[in-house]
């Protein structure tokens, strides 16, 4: 298992409680390992390492869904390449807001298509019995006219489920990513510069 895997498994199950919020702990070795090795521009929206993200993620969803949130970044060692506390406390929200603007077009485009793809289906249903009327008529009787018309009797049902059940279910999982986007961005996100209690998960990442 990584260090990530490991982190999330010994993660407690109750959450810790200050000021009557519920606390989502993170501890880093160093400031600069919240964020994306990969982008040159720690400031940049959305360049929070994707790890960290999962990690912030999974203690949410485990958390009673009306509780007031605060993010704590237990920084165990300081460093001439640190960030500053604001640049760290600023980066977080950023990058949820980064999300947020992302799931708000993904959304538009699935409320744009959905009905558009859902309307094909339909036409292609209403077609489908005049193509089988018109079938006997270029092929002769046999097991090939008999799997062709059950093959488009199957695509015309396949044609419109599929946009269906896109309509009735795929909305919800977008509708929960939007929920849980806001509730970190009305999170309180505070950096301390020390260990942390012990039941903090190591560094993950």
């Amino acid at each position: 298992m990584s260090d990530v895997g490991a982190a999330k498994a010994e993660a407690p199950s109750a959450p810790r409680i200050e000021d009557e919020k519920c606390c989502i702990d993170i501890r880093l070795s160093t400031s600069n390992q919240l964020f994306d090795n990969r982008d040159p521009s720690p400031f940049r929206e959305g360049a929070l390492d994707p790890e960290a993200v999962e990690y912030i993620l999974a203690r949410l969803h485990e958390l009673p869904r009306r509780a007031p949130i605060r993010l704590v970044l237990w920084v165990e060692k300081r460093s001439e390449s640190d960030l500053s506390d604001a640049a760290m406390t600023n980066a977080i929200p950023e990058h949820f807001r980064y999300e947020q603007r992302k799931l708000r077009l993904a959304t538009r485009a699935y409320w744009r298509r959905g009905p558009i793809f859902f309307l094909v289906g339909i036409a292609v249903i209403v077609a489908s019995p005049a193509v089988t009327l018109q079938l006997p008529r270029a092929l002769k009787p046999g097991s090939l006219l008999t799997i062709i018309t059950e093959g488009v009797s199957i695509i015309s049902w396949v044609a419109v489920w599929r946009p269906l059940e896109a309509l009735m279910y795929e909305w919800w999982p977008l509708r929960q990513q939007r929920r849980m986007i806001r509730r970190l961005l009305e999170a309180e996100v505070v950096v301390r510069h020390e260990r942390g209690p012990a039941s903090i998960p190591p560094p993950g990442w």
